[in-house]
């Protein structure tokens, strides 16, 4: 085992369900208190914790992103692409689909009466 203890130092409080983490002063745990690091950003997480499901999630702000436990929690700066619009082909068959759709139905057929 290493004797080197990454990310440990006092206990934090949270106070309120929500914990922001960054190297702004006006963070709840500014993290220029504990040391420079070229990849922290001034808003660069936040701890939440949801009442509805009682678990506490982790919301990165950061775009270096944010390790806990080895797993990286990064936010997706890749650009998006538009999605290509559906062949002439698929266009009238969801044309068809929804003119169905809308269409009233049609009573039942009068049953047969033999006297």
């Amino acid at each position: 085992s290493s004797d080197l203890m990454v990310g440990v130092g006092s206990a934090v409080s949270m106070c309120y369900r929500t914990l922001y983490i960054g190297t702004g002063a006006d963070m709840h745990v500014c993290l220029t208190n504990y040391g420079h690091c070229n990849y922290v950003s001034g808003k660069h997480a936040c701890i939440f914790y949801d009442e509805n499901t009682k678990h506490y999630e982790l919301l990165n702000y950061s775009e270096h992103g944010t390790t806990v436990d080895n797993v990286l929690y990064s936010c997706d700066f890749s650009e998006k692409t538009t999605p290509t619009p559906p062949s002439s082909v698929v266009a009238k068959v969801q044309n068809v689909i929804k003119r169905h759709k809308s269409r009233k139905p049609e009573p039942p057929p009068a049953p047969d009466r033999k006297s």
